[in-house]
């Protein structure tokens, strides 16, 4: 049994008694996949593997007063990857790949998708419709290599470009204003992440000490038009309170450019 709020949305005039709602919820993945690497030549390899996900997602209303609760969800996909090596020389490493991955709904995000039933989270479930996975297909690829005589001793260090392309992404839609959490999940189409990361690590002073620096710029952008209710955000529609967002807008909350750097002795 789960404590959750009595109230399903701001002056709804719904009112759900504390005992009424008992909720068990249980999520079962499984997945089978293969994997092989292929030398094509002395200096070259190529890796290929595939992964099938099945993931079961089952809601049940316990307590018998709310039947609508009750869902089984299941989501299924075969994931493809491949990637080439190349060695260049003894200290410098070609890379590039492709590869896709699914996220399947939570169990939180399948009960609260009804913009029609706002709902508080993280702690309150309501009979939604069903949302769609998301597929993440992502393509990398750059250059990796050591130096033995490096500055610091011997380093690792790598660069690279990488692009990730979420389909049918999730995205938490605010009803309730800036103040609260109040609002539903949904699918809002396309978002794309890409950028430039590169990072250096190694070892000094008789390998006593580890450090490394990372960095990232990122470019994380909505792909797919969509309207979200956003009555205190400054771009907001002063009549209807619903924000535009066109394709092309940066994605909020991501950093542009992130720097980590650290060392352990």
């Amino acid at each position: 049994n789960l404590p959750l709020s009595s109230i399903t949305s701001a002056n709804s005039g719904v009112f759900v008694p504390d005992d009424a709602l008992s909720v068990y919820a249980y999520n079962v993945n499984a997945g089978i996949y293969a994997t092989d690497t292929l030398s094509l030549s002395e200096h070259v390899a190529l890796t290929v593997s595939g992964r099938y996900n099945h993931t079961h997602s089952v809601i049940e209303d316990t307590s018998g007063m709310n039947p609508d609760l009750n869902g089984d969800h299941r989501f299924l996909r075969f994931n493809p990857a491949a990637g080439v090596t190349w060695q260049w020389n003894p200290g410098v490493n070609f890379y590039a790949g492709y590869s896709e991955s699914t996220r399947a709904p939570t169990a939180v995000e399948l009960t609260c998708a009804d913009p029609d039933a706002p709902c508080k989270l993280p702690n309150e479930f309501v009979a939604d419709p069903p949302l769609k996975q998301v597929v993440a297909k992502n393509w990398e690829a750059g250059l990796r290599g050591t130096l033995d005589d490096g500055w610091f001793g011997k380093t690792r260090w790598k660069a690279g470009l990488f692009r990730t392309t979420n389909v049918d992404d999730i995205a938490f839609q605010s009803t309730g204003g800036a103040q609260s959490n109040e609002g539903f999940f949904a699918n809002i189409g396309k978002t794309r992440r890409q950028g430039f990361e590169g990072s250096v690590a190694g070892k000094m002073f008789a390998d006593r000490i580890d450090w490394f620096v990372n960095y990232t710029h990122l470019d994380a952008r909505f792909l797919t038009a969509f309207t979200e209710a956003s009555a205190n955000h400054p771009d907001a529609d002063p009549e209807t309170g619903l924000l535009h967002v066109e394709s092309g807008d940066r994605l909020p909350g991501l950093p542009q450019y992130t720097l980590k750097l650290g060392a352990d002795y």
